[in-house]
């Protein structure tokens, strides 16, 4: 059984230990993640401390890698670790570290020791949102950044999509405080911004079969529906369809979705402190510009956007992130149309994605792969390469296999971030097809149910 009072109490002991240096004003570094969850409690932890008159300085690194030379050299008075893994937070003793919040299981405040599932419960931003309640009495106002976080981590496994146990709690908590607004509809990336033909080929939860990355098919199949593309001089937007067209899109779509049982209309989350014309209105939105600024490297743009600065310069800047969200799913598409980048055995499905994306964009294409109907409930193991490391996304890892999965990777001098639905392992590039190779003959004995 979760045991939430006990969990309450960590952060409570974990809060106690900063008192001393955020009561001195004195020198923070936090160091998260290089994912959205990562920065969104990186986000929230910054907040925290500026907020009680402290300084922070905030370094992303990938988690569960050797702790970099720029990071040890840091003179700190107080170091937070967040969804940093269990090795790096082993390493990070020595550089002052007072707290430690991730939401799977490490050497620190962890979901999984108390209950909590960290690939669908909570968030690592969630529980530093619960952190910052305690820290401040507004921190409730950090509740959408927990949200970003949670989707951002691909948490939202509920029904219509919503997210379950402690991400729920505090999405209906900053529901109740009218910081976050709740409703459900047909919905489609930016689809308060860009005209609604545009938004279609953007989609790819779900993918919509010619028309995802194909906006002169999805401007015909709009027309064909039965809607006006216009409103007076501008494209129609989703957000302008009366409810009468919303239905004619829906019903027509439904032919189009692969799995006919799988409802086109989820909940959507949008901040009630921003105009609805902002590309962050929606959180979901957010959190896709978020990840797609991930994959392009700019881990600082992503952090500076949850934190509300310089978004004149990000809306100046949005179409070409629109862009390369459409080259990468331009890319998707190319890698789904190659069947000899395919391999299939089993109940296990591997993708080569050499030369079509790096990999800080696996990731982000693995997940879209495991929304698709034909892949759905398989195993997928997406495969790239980067300068000298062979990349490897994995999902579906059972839970008894994280050990083994992690073992295999420092068995041949790699290193392995995520939890069980989604995981990814660097492994140097001369060692990956041997790497690969018992990857897969351990993911065939999982399945059989070899011990």
């Amino acid at each position: 059984m979760p045991k939430f009072n006990e969990l309450q109490n960590e952060l409570e002991k974990a809060y106690n230990r900063v008192k001393k240096p955020l009561k001195e004003r004195g020198n923070f570094l936090i160091l998260a993640d290089k994912s959205v969850d990562g920065i969104a409690s990186a986000a929230i932890m910054y907040r925290v401390i500026s907020g009680r008159g402290a300084r922070a300085a905030v370094k992303f690194h990938e988690a569960y890698a050797p702790v970099s030379q720029s990071v040890k050299a840091y003179s700190a008075d107080a170091t937070i670790a967040l969804d940093m893994g269990g090795d790096t937070v082993n390493e990070l003793g020595s550089q002052g570290l007072l707290v430690s919040i991730d939401k799977e299981a490490s050497s620190g405040i962890n979901g999984e020791a108390f209950g909590f599932d960290g690939s669908s419960d909570v968030s690592c931003a969630t529980l530093s949102y619960m952190f910052a309640k305690i820290a401040l009495e507004e921190g409730f106002g950090l509740a959408t950044l927990a949200v970003i976080g949670s989707l951002g981590d691909w948490q939202d496994v509920g029904d219509k999509r919503n997210l379950i146990s402690l991400n729920e709690a505090a999405l209906n908590e900053a529901n109740l405080k009218e910081v976050i607004g709740i409703e459900e509809r047909l919905e489609f990336p930016l689809g308060q911004l860009l005209p609604l033909h545009r938004s279609l080929t953007l989609s790819v939860d779900p993918y919509i079969t010619g028309l995802t990355g194909n906006p002169r098919a999805a401007l015909s199949y709009i027309s064909q529906a039965g809607v006006e593309l216009k409103k007076e001089d501008r494209f129609k937007t989703a957000y302008d369809l009366s409810p009468e067209e919303l239905a004619k899109i829906e019903s027509s779509l439904q032919e189009l979705i692969q799995d006919k049982s799988e409802p086109l209309k989820r909940l959507s989350f949008f901040s009630m402190s921003e105009d609805r014309i902002s590309p962050i209105w929606n959180l979901r939105d957010h959190s896709l510009l978020s990840q797609i600024l991930i994959a392009s490297g700019r881990y600082e743009e992503a952090f500076m956007l949850m934190l509300g600065a310089h978004r004149d310069l990000f809306s100046s800047s949005l179409d070409s992130l629109i862009k390369e969200l459409e080259n990468l799913i331009s890319r998707f598409n190319r890698m789904l149309a190659d069947q000899l980048r395919r391999i299939v055995t089993h109940s296990i499905i591997n993708i080569y994605g050499d030369n079509l994306f790096t990999a800080m964009e696996a990731p982000l294409i693995l997940r879209w792969a495991a929304l698709l109907p034909d892949f759905r409930g398989k195993t997928i193991i997406v495969q790239t390469s980067l300068d000298s490391n062979s990349i490897f996304s994995i999902n579906n890892i059972k839970k008894d296999m994280y050990l083994d999965v992690r073992k295999l990777a420092k068995d041949f001098h790699g290193s392995v971030k995520g939890n069980g639905r989604y995981m990814t392992a660097s492994i140097p590039i001369f060692k990956g097809s041997s790497f690969l190779e018992k990857l897969r003959e351990l993911l065939q004995e999982s399945e059989a149910g070899v011990p």
